[in-house]
């Protein structure tokens, strides 16, 4: 009946049949590995054009761990992205180190 608390056992057990399916740990570890190399990315990006030499190494650092995070969860998924992507920060921090990139302070521009 409409409103009855419980389900049928069929329906209840169908239900989390689907359940178990959609939050498979191998989807999920997919899921996560494409947020965290997301997340990489976007941090990389952040240090397009830097001012604060820690800021950029700080953020740097962080992009890194995520992308490294995101191939160790699912190189299937996502290995050879971020292996890419893990490279790409890479030379990104040997521009740094070596200031170039650097944003003047006003934001107009880049290094002088």
């Amino acid at each position: 009946p409409h409103g009855s608390a419980g389900t049928s056992g069929k329906v209840g057990a169908l239900d989390r049949d689907v359940r178990r399916r959609r939050a498979s740990p191998r989807a999920m570890n997919a899921d996560e590995a494409r947020k965290c190399v997301a997340v990489a990315r976007r941090l990389l990006a952040q240090t397009d054009a830097w001012t604060d030499l820690d800021a950029a190494k700080t953020t740097l650092d962080r992009a890194l761990k995520y992308a490294e995070k995101g191939a160790r969860l699912d190189p299937d998924a996502v290995g050879s992205e971020a292996e890419g992507l893990i490279n790409a920060i890479a030379a990104r921090r040997l521009d740094v180190d070596a200031g170039r990139g650097r944003a003047s302070a006003s934001g107009a521009g880049g290094a002088a």
